[in-house]
């Protein structure tokens, strides 16, 4: 059988092709096979990075907030990418970088430090990062709230208070969003289709934290009860409040969704797997070699490898006043033991190749 040439597969096709590929990194690889790719794909395409939203006004009146879309004004919520980023090819392990990246309606790029949720200075760095030649994870994304036009009297968009926005998209279709903010008392679920907001009334934003698993919005709270949204926009129990404790958080790891228990002293913790079938939360005794990470809003998971780090097998967290606790769990039942934190801390500031390079 005679092999196939895929730079000879029709322009029209390839263009296509482009547009309905959500991810970054896999629209700079399909750019990067070939010139006929490259010139068939659309440049400034930039895959959801941008969310074009109704504007809620700050109100605790559940029937005000349903019908008032307010379609006259809008926000943007704008796509944030976590990455891991590692040289292709070194003699020896250098440290990695762990990176928030955002890019706007305009394709203008912006790193923040994801620790201190400030935009790095362009002093010292190389005006051009190539992602061709680097190694890049993608760890995860969410959406943030535009700073310029934000009215604080009057929207709850506002970044000051803890907010997380997450969005499912498909092959370029239109996404379903949903928020969790200290400015409105219930999370918010938008959907395109019916162009409004509508709040999950029986959960909380006070305690609740939310996740994308296996392309479905999965929310929990304080007890533990979590529940899932379809793509009908419905809302389907998962698990009834199974365990008390101080701060439930959810986040993937290696294709399983895990939620961990944090109590107020920061020094006990329990990390739980869903167990999708029996729709019940299972209790782990180790991690293996991952390390699970929430800082800032986020929540994402790495191997010890991948980071460079001597060991896995740990949860590495900062609550809300900025003390920072990283916990270690033995393969027994026992007590967690508290790590040195520089190492986990390094990953996060600039290493020193990238700086040079």
């Amino acid at each position: 059988m005679a092999s196939t040439d895929w730079c000879d597969l029709p322009t029209d096709l390839l263009n296509l092709i482009s547009q309905r590929i959500d991810d970054e990194l896999d629209l700079i690889h399909f750019r990067s096979v070939c010139s006929t790719w490259r010139r068939c794909s659309i440049s400034n395409h930039h895959p959801n990075s941008t969310l074009k939203v109704p504007r809620l006004r700050l109100s605790y009146n559940l029937s005000d907030t349903i019908n008032n879309t307010n379609t006259s004004r809008f926000c943007c919520l704008f796509k944030r990418t976590l990455f891991l980023i590692k040289p292709l090819r070194h003699g020896k392990p250098l440290r990695p970088w762990l990176i928030r990246v955002t890019q706007n309606s305009h394709g203008k790029t912006r790193l923040f430090h994801l620790l201190f949720n400030s935009v790095y200075s362009s002093h010292g760095f190389p005006r051009v990062l190539d992602f061709n030649k680097l190694s890049i994870l993608n760890l995860g994304t969410d959406f943030i709230r535009k700073y310029g036009d934000i009215n604080r009297g009057n929207y709850f968009f506002y970044n000051k208070k803890r907010e997380k926005f997450l969005a499912i998209t498909c092959n370029g279709e239109n996404p379903m969003v949903l928020g969790i903010s200290e400015y409105f008392p219930h999370p918010m679920l938008f959907c395109y289709l019916n162009k409004f907001w509508k709040p999950i009334s029986d959960m909380s934003t006070k305690y609740v934290d939310i996740c994308v698993f296996k392309r479905r919005f999965y929310l929990v709270d304080k007890t533990g009860r979590t529940v899932t949204i379809e793509s009908d926009s419905s809302v389907q129990l998962v698990d009834n409040p199974f365990i008390h404790g101080d701060r439930k958080l959810l986040v993937e790891s290696e294709g399983a969704l895990l939620l961990v228990n944090i109590y107020e002293n920061l020094m006990n913790f329990d990390v739980f797997r869903l167990d999708e079938k029996n729709k019940r939360w299972v209790k782990l005794m180790s991690l293996g070699d991952r390390v699970l990470f929430f800082v800032n809003g986020c929540s994402f998971s790495a191997s010890a490898s991948d980071l460079c780090v001597a060991k896995g097998n740990c949860v590495f967290f900062i609550d809300d006043a900025y003390k920072i606790c990283t916990y270690f769990r033995k393969y027994c039942v026992g007590p967690s033991q508290q790590l040195s934190v520089s190492e986990y801390l390094s990953l996060f500031s600039a290493p020193e190749w990238i700086v040079k390079s």
